[in-house]
């Protein structure tokens, strides 16, 4: 945390903010895990409830912080504190959806694991490409120009990856259908869920970028008051982004059934 350098009033609670942001990235994962589990079993129903719950959880606790005047670390003690309930309780949902699949603690067997070793380290170093693509922006710019210049990176690119995210939510239903027809040779039903759902995902992307690009400066001056000109040009070129990767994501998850 020192090579943000952060002023001497904040340093001391960032040590704690990055030691609770290991327990919400634990948790998160476990989440995700589960996910994975939930879109296999074409429960979309289910893990889209559970991430609603998720987000209400965070956000009226943390408001309910703030209205209180809580620390930083108090934000981020909640924070991870909801992420660690919902994946206990995505667990337990788990188990009742299918007993087979309910948690128990042993050894990995190795023999289990070795037909999907290949795919399941494809899939992990696409999601950290992905990740690292849109959340490691702040940290670079915290790591060389100092903490200030953050702010406005992180304001700018807040709406476009939050409308990512709802696209790669819509794109999850392909993954099973993909994997589906892999297995019965069925290319024709793949070309029409590519083109279905390219279509849609674009639907979704471009009445966004267009918002973001007209009124994007008037929703962030509400949002926050004063917003800086490096903002909006970072929330118009993180616009851009999204309807780039918009067009490829049907393309992506039918790549990624198909192993």
């Amino acid at each position: 945390s020192f090579g943000l350098h952060l002023t001497p009033a904040v340093q001391p609670m960032a040590a704690t903010v990055f030691a609770l942001t290991g327990v919400s990235f634990f948790a998160e994962q476990q989440i995700a895990f589960v996910s994975a589990t939930l879109r296999g079993l074409r429960r979309f129903g289910v893990l889209n409830s559970l991430v609603a719950l998720l987000v209400l959880l965070r956000a009226g606790g943390i408001i309910a912080l703030l209205l209180k005047g809580r620390s930083i670390v108090a934000l981020m003690a909640w924070y991870s504190l909801a992420a660690v309930l919902i994946f206990v309780v995505a667990w337990i949902v788990v188990g009742r959806l299918d007993p087979s699949l309910r948690v128990r603690f042993a050894l990995p067997r190795w023999k289990s694991l070795r037909a999907h070793v290949s795919f399941a380290l494809a899939s992990q170093m696409i999601r950290i490409l992905i990740q690292t693509i849109w959340e490691t922006g702040p940290l670079l710019v915290g790591l060389v120009l100092g903490s200030v210049w953050m702010v406005p990176f992180y304001i700018g690119e807040k709406l476009p990856y939050t409308t990512v995210g709802a696209t790669w939510r819509a794109a999850e239903v392909l993954f099973p259908a993909a994997s589906r027809d892999e297995r019965t040779q069925n290319t024709l039903r793949t070309r029409e869920t590519l083109e279905l759902g390219t279509r849609w995902i674009v639907a979704l992307a471009v009445p966004a970028g267009i918002v973001f690009w007209t009124i994007g400066p008037g929703i962030l001056h509400l949002w926050i008051g004063e917003v800086s000109r490096d903002a909006v040009r970072v929330l118009w070129l993180m616009s851009g982004v999204l309807l780039v990767d918009a067009l490829g994501l049907s393309s992506m998850s039918i790549l990624w059934g198909y192993g």
